[in-house]
């Protein structure tokens, strides 16, 4: 029941979205023609509609695009490795999983502080800057990174998953539930993205 009332919620949050761009397409197109001075882009303009078929693919390939999936990836590694659901007593397999997991992160750690804290360090910006564009932009794919490494090498150690179809799986099991969040946002991003070109902020 809970399942049918979170599709059914995503839904009208879809239909909201679609409703939502068909509204800044009218209203772009009105008030284009009636307040000309307000420097509004009309989207069923030739340059408004070139703008949304050619625009389409870049507004949607975005580093946030790329943050999402693989978030979404580390997400499914992480739920289903059994990482999520532990409970004391331990076994000697989960034992020494979490001890294994706890090496890794230790290393992944160290190996981030070795590329920002250290003098010259290759991810400090030129003003030798932590938070430069290279480490804000690689931050959550590297610790997406690390989750699955994590969570992968837990789910061997402990028996969780035993084959590459396993494996395979842990990466796959994220979009099988996510899934539907890539349809609202990419209904989200356009619609921004068009209401930025219409307001002139494009």
């Amino acid at each position: 029941m809970k399942s049918k009332q979170r599709h059914r919620f995503l839904g009208y949050c879809m239909v909201a979205l679609a409703v939502g761009q068909l509204i800044v397409i009218l209203l772009s197109w009105l008030l284009s023609a009636a307040m000309p001075d307000l420097m509004i882009h009309s989207l069923l303009s030739s340059e408004g509609i070139r703008w949304f078929f050619g625009r389409f693919s870049y507004n949607v390939a975005t580093p946030m695009t790329t943050w999402l999936i693989v978030a979404t990836i580390a997400y499914g590694c992480i739920s289903s490795s059994g990482l999520l659901g532990l409970h004391r007593p331990f076994d000697f397999r989960q034992r020494l999983a979490l001890r294994l997991m706890a090496l890794e992160i230790v290393i992944f750690v160290l190996v981030l502080a070795l590329l920002t804290l250290v003098p010259h360090a290759v991810l400090l910006s030129i003003d030798g800057y932590v938070f430069s564009g290279i480490l804000s932009a690689s931050i959550i794919p590297y610790v997406s990174f690390c989750g699955c490494v994590a969570s992968v090498s837990y789910a061997l150690m402990s028996g969780k998953c035993s084959s590459v179809e396993d494996v395979f799986n842990m990466f796959c099991i994220g979009f099988r539930k996510l899934a539907p969040l890539f349809v609202l946002y990419v209904l989200a991003t356009q619609l921004v993205c068009s209401v930025l070109f219409v307001i002139s902020a494009w």
